[in-house]
């Protein structure tokens, strides 16, 4: 999609932010929040069907529809 006017003012993304020592406390979910990547387009497929049906139900969507990366997020190995 073209934005000539700047308007989507380019690449957005999400930080993972947590409280000192999260990391050292909790390192499987820490690394399974620094391996999520989500394209753009998937979030708003995504949030359009939550808004349709219900945010569970889009989210279980998405896992089924993408386990590959699903499964990367949880375990770090690729297929």
């Amino acid at each position: 999609m073209e934005d000539p006017k700047g308007v989507l003012r380019g690449l957005e993304h999400a930080d993972v932010v947590a409280r000192e020592g999260f990391c050292s406390d909790e390192p499987k979910i820490a690394q399974t929040l620094f391996r999520m990547r989500v394209p753009i387009n998937e979030v708003q497929v995504s949030m359009y069907e939550a808004e349709q049906t219900s945010y569970p139900e889009a989210a279980k969507n998405y896992i089924e529809s993408h386990s590959k990366g699903a499964s990367y997020w949880l375990t770090g190995e690729l297929d």
